[in-house]
């Protein structure tokens, strides 16, 4: 049987990590296992549109618009849940497999959003690229899926 004491959800807004973050909190708690939730400031953006240079440093990007996300799902948490957050800034696929490594992490659960093969091939996928290089079991969801 899989023991899961530390699960990982990226949380960035959407129906689907907020589906995510819910079926979590009912993994957590038949596991008595922690949520850390995730945010990445995604610091690849202004490149991946063709912009020259863009800053470098992270207080040039707004981090306020993570630090909302992570506290509304904070509040949604049920009692006896234990949840930490991380915020941290680059690109989000190999920084979830990073946390994962560093954080002895034995569960991600996030949000999927279904793109279909051509818009995967085109623009990738965070979720693909977690479940292909996660050295721990991945459970991608669905904005529909009830927890």
């Amino acid at each position: 049987m899989m023991h899961v004491e530390r699960i990982l959800v990226p949380a960035d807004g959407s129906a689907e990590s907020e589906a995510a973050f819910a079926w979590a909190c009912d993994l957590a708690r038949y596991y008595d296992a922690e949520i850390t939730l995730l945010y990445v400031v995604d610091t690849t953006k202004l490149g991946s549109l063709g912009l020259p240079g863009g800053p470098e440093k992270p207080e040039y990007f707004d981090h306020e618009q993570g630090k909302k996300i992570l506290q509304t799902l904070c509040e949604k948490a049920p009692e006896g849940i234990s949840v930490h957050t991380v915020t941290v800034y680059g690109d989000p696929g190999p920084d979830i497999v990073r946390l994962v490594d560093k954080h002895d992490i034995n569960l991600v659960v996030m949000g999927s959003r279904g793109m279909g093969r051509v818009a995967r091939w085109a623009l990738g996928s965070v979720s693909t690229y977690v479940l292909h290089r996660a050295s721990c079991p991945v459970l991608t969801v669905k904005a529909d899926a009830q927890a």
